[in-house]
């Protein structure tokens, strides 16, 4: 097993040793669910079971002033933006972090194979709804009327390269042609995987 998957391990509070991911080494403190009913803190707030509606109406109203007045400026200050997990910094924080914990392999001891496909699926979702907004409901390959389809059913709309992947890489084409907007095209599921890693 490689480093970033070994376990820990803990001792609960009944007795028992336990072994634990190196993410939850901080959450996780008991065993067992019984455990955590017989062991844990009770909290006296969550006797009321739900908070009243006008007091979550009021944080909400307190939230929005305080964002109209300014004074959340230096949370702005700091990220940069108001989604910050898309700030670089913080990307590589977030990264960092997956990687220790086990949930992402490092970018390093990814092949060649991979890096290509992750950019080109990445390139392909940016521009992903722009497709489906000029589409005309029918599959490129089979004409078939797929817009109503449910997903996960054999017809259901997916988005193709008609260059594919594979075969991109294989030629060492730029990641940016296979995923531009002239080589993808919509059409189901059953024509997208017969068609497999052939071009067009």
């Amino acid at each position: 097993m490689s480093k970033w998957y070994k376990r820990i391990k803990k001792k609960c509070k009944c007795g028992k040793i336990f072994e634990v991911l190196p993410c939850y080494k901080n959450k996780t403190k008991f065993c067992s669910l019984e455990c955590s009913f017989k062991y844990r803190k009770k909290i006296s707030f969550w006797k009321n079971k739900k908070m009243p509606k006008k007091m979550v109406k009021n944080l909400k109203k307190g939230h929005k002033r305080m964002w109209d007045e300014g004074k959340m400026d230096n949370r702005k200050k700091l990220l940069g933006d108001l989604n910050h997990s898309k700030n670089p910094k913080v990307k590589k924080k977030i990264r960092k972090t997956h990687e220790k914990n086990g949930f992402w392999t490092p970018l390093n001891k990814l092949s060649n194979w991979k890096k290509y496909k992750r950019n080109i699926i990445l390139l392909t979702n940016k521009i992903r709804k722009y497709i489906f907004k000029d589409w005309n409901g029918y599959c490129f390959y089979c004409n078939r009327y797929i817009k109503t389809q449910k997903k996960w059913s054999k017809f259901e709309p997916t988005i193709d390269h008609k260059v594919s992947i594979f075969f991109g890489f294989h030629n060492k084409l730029n990641p940016e042609f296979v995923a531009d907007k002239r080589n993808l095209c919509i059409s189901c599921r059953s024509c997208n995987s017969s068609k497999r890693e052939n071009a067009e």
